[in-house]
Order: structure tokens, then sequence, then C-alpha cells
């Protein structure tokens, strides 16, 4: 009875062991893409793609005979409407007759693994680092032209402003750069899809002010360059100036 047990489980894992072999990938590719499934069989005259389960295990049936591009070769059009694997499966009157293949869609179009996960994270918290520093220093940094205490009029022009306005630029760069991690980071490994569409939101909303934001930039910085100008002509010529 045991040896009858063993070979039943030993043949049902051969079994599944084979299913899964012939299950060969098609590569990864960018979710929100059309993506040509291609399959090439030279000894063959027709390839009939039969059905695509998607990620969310929704089963399309195709029915439909690939469009042949040359010979043995042909492929079908199809959208990756969202991450996960497409399984593909097809007969033919040639090859091995029937194949199912899968190809894996994600954000970025890439593959992802432990080793990536680790990289992301690590560079995301490096980037924490330099954002938080960033911003201390530019927040710290004096800006403001020396004045005298008691009288308040201005003796000399302090130029570390425009070191305090860059470094506040640099941060906010930083800023749009770590809600892109955090999104693909929550988008590919985390599954969390409501962290991810609120990271998605921060960093399209910031990345889209980036323009308005250095247009603002160079107009204060020139302002206060032309400021600056007058305050240093008038403390030359000994003009008091507040």
């Amino acid at each position: 009875m045991k040896k009858t047990n063993f070979f039943f489980v030993f043949f049902t894992l051969l079994l599944l062991s084979l299913v899964f072999a012939q299950q060969e990938s098609a590569g990864v590719y960018k979710a929100g893409s059309v993506f040509s499934f291609t399959q090439v069989c030279y000894d063959a005259n027709y390839i009939t793609l039969s059905s695509i389960k998607k990620p969310d295990g929704e089963i399309l049936i195709i029915n439909q005979n690939m469009t042949k591009i040359s010979d043995g070769v042909f492929k079908y059009d199809f959208y990756l409407d969202e991450k996960g694997k497409y399984y593909f499966e097809g007969v033919s009157d040639g090859c091995e007759k029937s194949f199912v293949t899968y190809v894996e869609a994600t954000i970025t179009g890439k593959e992802f693994n432990s080793g990536k996960a680790i990289i992301y994270f690590l560079i995301l918290v490096f980037s924490i680092f330099l954002f938080v520093g960033l911003l201390y220093l530019a927040y710290n940094i004096n800006g403001s032209n020396g004045k005298d205490e008691i009288t308040g009029y201005i003796f000399y022009v302090n130029n570390l402003k425009y070191l305090k306005y860059f470094l506040f630029g640099l941060s906010y760069l930083f800023f749009v750069w770590i809600n892109y991690l955090s999104w693909i980071i929550s988008y590919s490994y985390l599954d969390f899809d409501f962290l991810s569409t609120i990271f998605r939101f921060v960093f399209i909303f910031s990345a889209f002010l980036i323009l308005p934001l250095f247009i603002l930039f160079v107009f204060i910085n020139i302002a206060n360059l032309i400021r600056d100008y007058k305050i240093k002509d008038a403390i030359m010529r000994g003009v008091r100036i507040r």
C-alpha cells in the first residue's frame, strides 16, 4: 500500500512538472502597452490562439488564427491592461501541435526579483536621507542680508540666500523622485493598490509642478540679483538702505 502511494505521488509530481515545463516564458513587458505575442514554427501552416488567461483569472476565448508575418512566424497583438502573468494557449498543425506560453507585465517593463527589491529599497532609504539632509540645510541657512540690529540698515549683501534657494529646489526634486520610487515599490512588490495610487497621484502632481516652480525659482533669483546689485551700489556710495 505504501509503495502504491509513493508511486502515485511520484507520478503526480512528474506530470505537474511536465505541465509547468511546457509553459514557456515569452519575456517581460510593460503593463499598459500593446504586446505582440509571437510564435515561431517553420513547419506550421497556421497557429490558432485558443485563449488568453489574464492575471485576474479572467479567461478570454479567442479561437482566432494568428497573423502570419513570414515563413513560420506568426503574431497576435494584445493589450496588457494590468500587471501580472498572461497565459497564451493555442494549437497548430506543426511543431508540438499545442502550446502554453506566458508573458509577465510589470509597471516598468522589466523583471522584478528579490535582488532588485533590495536595491530599490536601499536607493529609497538613501534618497530619503538626502532629502531630509538637503531640507535641513536649506532651512537652517541664513540667507538674509546683514543688518544693523539697532537701526535696521543693511551693511552687507548675503549671497547664501542663493544657495538656500538651490538646496530647496534640489530637495523638491528628491521629493518627486522618492514618490516615484515609492509608487514603483508599492505597485510591484507590495501589491497594495490603494497605497500605490496615492504615491502615483503625488508623483504626477509634484512632477507637473516642476516647470511652474522652476519659473518661479528663476524669477525670485533674478529679482534678488537686481535688488542685491542696487543694495551693493548704494553701500559703495555710502547711502543707507533698509
